[in-house]
This record gives structure tokens, C-alpha cells and sequence, in this order.
């Protein structure tokens, strides 16, 4: 049953993405598509929780990608308010925040990127993270702030990502650290559009991003898990 849910949901996935170039963004296919694919990622984690022996490693994801679809609903186009783009900011902030709590068992494996095993990764985050930051900054007016703030944390989020490598399977790091870069470049896309220049059809590319990246770290921490319950 997992393997058809995938499969729907990444059908409908690249159904909303090409619905862009041929409707308008508030298009009524477009909220409907985009409004089911958290809800079919939950059902995907219902099942891989259900072959799961520890279920309390899924309570942090299911909580994250609820969230996210309260992200998704602040976001649509069909609300262009900058309050709705605070809420939809402070649900992913939320999101994020949970990641990182999945991601580090402890604040031990968390500082593991410091190491100099690992310290040329993490410089190339941090650099890539600050100078877009720098770049942004003198676009953002009164949003500067919470955009920063969320920058921090999808920061650490990235960084979190990158320390599992010590701690988890091979096949699991990759999938969630390739989730936690396509994450950031979805934001990213999304902040350069909203506030620096039009991008053409931006949306399409914000929502191939976010919607592989979601995918990924969901794929990602299902191997972990199964690998946890190998091991045991």
C-alpha cells in the first residue's frame, strides 16, 4: 500500500507542477493539488509507522508535515497578504524547528559539523546561507527580521541534516541531506521571487523543491528506522 501512495503522490506532485504553465496561479487545480499532497505524505508515514517498532520516532515527522500543510494552505496565491506570508513563514519555522529536533539526537551529534572531518561541508552552507542573506537583505524592508530569524533556523536545519552522517545509514543521510538542500532551495526561490525579482514561473520550481524535499527526508528517515530495527 506505501508503494501506491508514492506513487500517487508523486504523480500528483508533478501534476501541480506543470498545472503552472498552463493556469493562472490562482487557479482552483492548482490550491486543490497542492492542498491533498501533505495529506497523502501523512497517509505514506501512516503506513511506514505502522511497520515501525519504536512509532514514537514518527510522532516529531507527523507533527512536522502538519505544519508544513498549514504552511501550504498560508501560502497559496490566492492569499497575497503579508500576514498570510508571516503565517505560512511561522509554520515552516515550526516545521523546521521540529527537523532539527529529528534530525540531532543531541546537542553532541549536532556539533559533530564542527569537526574537521566535516567542517568543509558545513563552511559551504554557512557561506552559501549567509551570502544569500546579504544579498536578500536590502529587499526585505520591514520583513527583514522574521526572515533572518527563519534563515537561522533553516540554517541549523541544514546543519542538523549534515551531522546525521556519523549517526545514521549511508542511504538515509543522502536522502535527507539532498531533502535539506532542495528545502533551501525551494525558500530560497521563493524569497528571490517575493522580494528581489520576478522569476518566471517560479512557483513551479518552489514547488518541485519543497515537494522532492519533503519526499526525501520522509524516504530518508523510513530507512533509518527500518535500519534501527535491523540492527536490534
Amino acid at each position: 500500500m506505501a508503494s501506491a501512495i508514492k506513487l500517487i503522490y508523486l504523480l500528483i506532485a508533478c501534476l501541480h507542477i506543470v498545472l503552472f504553465y498552463f493556469v493562472s496561479g490562482d487557479s482552483l487545480a492548482l490550491a486543490l493539488t497542492k492542498s491533498v499532497l501533505m495529506p497523502l505524505l501523512l497517509i505514506l508515514i501512516y503506513f511506514y509507522r505502522k511497520e515501525s517498532q519504536n512509532k514514537a520516532n514518527w510522532t516529531k515527522v507527523i507533527i512536522a508535515v502538519c505544519f508544513s500543510f498549514l504552511g501550504d494552505i498560508f501560502l497559496l496565491n490566492i492569499f497575497e497578504q503579508d500576514y498570510f506570508f508571516l503565517a505560512g513563514l511561522t509554520c515552516f519555522l515550526i516545521t523546521h524547528g521540529f527537523y532539527i529536533s529529528i534530525f540531532s539526537k543531541d546537542y553532541k551529534s549536532f556539533l559533530s559539523v564542527f569537526k574537521i572531518k566535516n567542517i568543509l561541508p558545513t563552511v559551504m552552507l554557512l557561506t552559501w546561507i549567509l551570502s544569500f542573506y546579504f544579498y536578500i537583505d536590502s529587499y526585505l524592508g520591514e520583513l527583514g527580521f522574521p526572515v533572518l530569524i527563519y534563515m537561522i533556523v533553516i540554517g541549523i536545519m541544514a546543519l542538523a541534516a549534515l551531522s546525521r552522517k556519523a549517526i545514521s545509514g549511508r542511504e538515509s543521510f543522502l536522502l535527507v541531506m539532498m531533502g535539506a538542500i532542495l528545502f533551501m532551495i525551494s525558500d530560497m526561490i521563493l524569497a528571490l521571487n517575493k522580494f528581489a525579482f520576478p522569476i518566471e514561473y517560479s512557483s513551479s520550481y518552489i514547488m518541485a523543491t519543497y515537494l522532492l524535499a519533503q519526499f526525501l527526508i520522509v524516504e530518508g528517515l523510513f530507512r533509518e528506522y527500518n535500519r534501527q530495527i535491523k540492527i536490534t
